[in-house]
């Protein structure tokens, strides 16, 4: 159970250099800290296993909830009390066109060919970090819902909360979860 202090964030996000060089075993160390600030007794064995559908879970602490996300030099972990799910992008040159007509929803595909390169990605990370809060992976179509209502990036689809969040230059970040509040930011380097 978590402690009861509503000065700490209810999300809470590690993030650091893509490489294998930074920590023996980062999302240990990650959940350990999460663990630590918010007074809960880490399992010597947390269990690390998979769900049907390839999301990763503690099976040794279920009360603690994390996803991961990592593109072009950077890797990340976000943790919770709810279920969650957090992407990020790097921005790089694409026909986004083309990739939106293909997994967008029509009213994205509209967004997108009107918006910019952030356009694009925010859409893309907003519509991965809702697939990833379900853990069905692609099995749940990119082009069955919206992330955008009349051309602007919505803050809820289906009934869970998107946000974006700052990460660095030239990256898009977003996370889904049923309730978000404030979003602490933790980087390993």
């Amino acid at each position: 159970m978590f402690k009861q202090n509503t000065k700490k964030a209810n999300i809470v996000i590690f993030w650091g250099p893509n490489s294998d060089k930074l920590l023996k075993d980062p999302l240990a160390y990650c959940a350990l800290t999460f663990c630590k600030e918010n007074g809960l007794t880490a399992p010597a064995d947390f269990g690390l296993t998979k769900g049907k559908y390839g999301k990763p879970f503690f099976a040794n602490l279920p009360e603690v909830h994390f996803s991961i996300s990592h593109s072009g030099d950077f890797w990340l972990c976000a943790f919770g009390e709810n279920p969650l799910g957090v992407d990020i992008e790097k921005w790089r040159v694409a026909d986004y066109s083309a990739i939106a007509r293909r997994f967008f929803h029509p009213e994205e595909c509209k967004a997108v060919a009107s918006g910019s390169i952030s356009t694009f990605f925010n859409i893309w990370t907003a519509k991965e970090s809702y697939v990833k809060y379900h853990g069905k992976g692609l099995s749940l179509p990119l082009e069955s819902f919206s992330v955008v209502n009349d051309g602007i990036l919505v803050s809820s689809v289906c009934g869970l909360q998107l946000q974006s969040f700052e990460f660095v230059p030239g990256y898009s970040a977003h996370i889904c979860s049923s309730t978000l509040g404030s979003i602490k930011m933790h980087s390993l380097v």
